[in-house]
């Protein structure tokens, strides 16, 4: 026969004790262990977040560059990604939206004052050059619009296009469909042939169909 020290008989007794314990309030241990289950969990991201972004800072352009490299070779994943990510932040989407925008305004009014200056420098370089040019599309204008055509509309379209241009902020020109000198077809100067198009895309087109 075994015979229990007294070190066995006190730890017996202790484990007895636990045992009606954790039996009597076996919901409040649970809830106990959820929560701190939930605070070691809400701690790790926290740790792991803060080291991911003190990796970024350190190697932006390496992450832009997997980014990119993770967009290209999971694109429907990627795109899966970002649309939940602005479900769950429409608040800072909606920020993030407005700065894209206001960065494009930047970048074209700079873009803007670039042509313009160099508009004046070649026009201070060769001024008949740029005289004998507007004159000639004044001229074509007038040949190009015919008895019946509607005044009336054509200073409504030019009117929005001013309008356009005041409410954006981005310069916008009335353009023929049809070039009034185009290369194989000329068009008429009539509200039907006009279209209000941003001045860029309208230095873009020139002459051309």
């Amino acid at each position: 026969m075994t015979i229990e020290t007294d070190y066995e008989r006190k730890r017996r007794i202790n484990r007895a004790a636990v045992a009606r314990y954790q039996a009597k309030h076996k919901a409040e241990i649970a809830a106990y262990d959820a929560n701190r289950r939930a605070a070691n969990l809400d701690a790790f991201r926290r740790r792991n977040r803060d080291a991911k972004k003190v990796w970024y800072d350190a190697n932006v352009e390496e992450a832009r560059t997997r980014a990119r490299e993770y967009a290209r070779q999971h694109p429907e994943a990627n795109k899966a990604r970002a649309a939940a990510w602005r479900k769950a932040n429409p608040e800072r989407t909606k920020l993030l939206r407005q700065k894209a925008i206001e960065r494009r305004k930047a970048r074209w009014i700079e873009y803007l004052e670039q042509e313009r200056q160099r508009y004046l420098k070649n026009y201070r370089a060769d001024p008949g050059k740029f005289t004998a040019k507007g004159a000639k599309r004044r001229a074509a204008t007038l040949q190009a619009t015919p008895p019946w055509c509607d005044l009336a509309g054509i200073v409504a379209i030019y009117r929005e296009a001013q309008h356009l241009s005041a409410i954006t902020g981005i310069d916008h020109d009335v353009d023929h469909i049809v070039p009034l000198s185009g290369k194989n077809v000329c068009g008429l100067h009539v509200p039907i042939n006009l279209q209000i198009i941003p001045s860029s895309a309208n230095r873009r087109k020139l002459n051309k169909h």
